[in-house]
């Protein structure tokens, strides 16, 4: 039998940021708000414990935050001919399950758009000729400026406690933050949180030589992907890495060497996409010669073993896995690399 519950003034379904913004929003004012949610309730105390290290497995490579695309998932389709099918594989869009939905395991970043991308045509006629954009191109200003938004940015942060250095405060320049940011009326409502020793590292850098494009086109973003890596954040890797491109495959010292493309292809093997993530290896194993003695060199034939798997290409996998297994032939046999590509090639059998 149906079981009929307490009238409510508001219900609210989905409770993510946006359901929980609004539902703090109404009980402000007075309103008896309930939320409905799928999934299971989780709090840091005993979930997410700052002392704890999180299961990598759990949480990075089965997804235990995420809805199941066997579960529910939605269709997806390239071009309108094409026919939609079901997305089984949700890659970087990782739809929240449970009590703050996609809240729970975003990024922490909450960057405001810059003043000239609320009038993007405008600024790019004005800088570029309005010849520069083609006819059918959509782009539009927005209807509104960031100087009307602003005060809604500024509410929103306080909102949700962000930390940070505000660069233009009320258009002064403040060491220390980000000067190319728009106007802020206020500082940030959390001070900036500490750097790690690879950020300060990247800002000495870029401080003491601010005009050198090796460090600020190479080894910082270098730096910095390998950092989002580490912190599973492989698609603002390859974000990140998009300014070394012209400078990827020259010899070192003055060029970028393999890093970029190991480390994008590695980037695309965790979004799941076999396909770009051989396209990078390739690269470095079409260019022996750039650094005959690097290690990134056999590995990227380890990179390749695992994209074509992923492709479900097994008799190139089973290549790619023997060629490094022949060049790593006098490696010890318990280094963890090695170990793990036995284990995944035992599987192609």
């Amino acid at each position: 039998m149906a079981r009929k519950l307490p009238a409510k003034d508001v219900v609210i379904i989905g409770l993510g940021w946006t359901g929980a913004i609004l539902g703090y929003e109404l009980a402000k004012a007075g309103l008896d708000v309930v939320a409905i949610e799928r999934g299971p309730w989780r709090d840091t105390a005993t979930d997410f414990p700052p002392a704890y290290a999180q299961d990598e497995l759990r949480y990075g490579i089965r997804l235990d935050l995420f809805l199941r695309p066997e579960q529910e998932t939605l269709t997806f389709r390239n071009k309108a001919n094409e026919t939609a099918l079901p997305i089984r594989n949700f890659v970087s869009f990782l739809p929240g399950n449970g009590v703050g939905g996609a809240g729970i395991h975003w990024n922490g970043q909450t960057w405001r758009f810059l003043p000239t991308d609320f009038r993007l045509r405008s600024h790019l006629e004005e800088r570029y000729g309005k010849s520069m954009l083609p006819a059918d191109m959509t782009i539009q200003d927005w209807p509104v400026s960031y100087d009307e938004i602003e005060p809604y940015y500024d509410r929103f942060e306080k909102l949700c406690g962000i930390s940070g250095k505000a660069g233009n405060l009320r258009g002064k320049i403040i060491e220390g933050g980000n000067v190319f940011e728009g106007p802020r009326q206020n500082e940030y409502p959390n001070r900036p949180l500490v750097q790690t020793m690879a950020g300060s590292l990247m800002e000495q850098a870029a401080k003491e030589s601010p005009t050198d494009t090796l460090v600020n086109a190479v080894w910082i973003p270098i730096t910095r992907a390998s950092s989002q890596m580490r912190a599973n954040q492989a698609a603002q890797a390859v974000a990140t890495l998009e300014v070394s491109t012209p400078y990827e495959l020259g010899s070192p010292p003055k060029g970028a060497d393999y890093w970029p493309s190991y480390i994008r292809g590695d980037a695309y093997l965790h979004l799941g996409d076999g396909a770009k993530a051989a396209v990078e290896y390739q690269k470095i194993l079409d260019h022996h010669g750039i650094n005959p003695t690097s290690q990134l060199y056999y590995l990227a034939r380890l990179g390749s073993g695992r994209a074509y798997a992923l492709q479900g290409d097994k008799a190139k996998a089973k290549a790619a896995y023997q060629d490094f297994f022949a060049a790593w032939k006098d490696a010890d046999p318990d280094v963890p690399v090695l170990k793990e590509a036995k284990t995944e090639y035992a599987k192609l059998q």
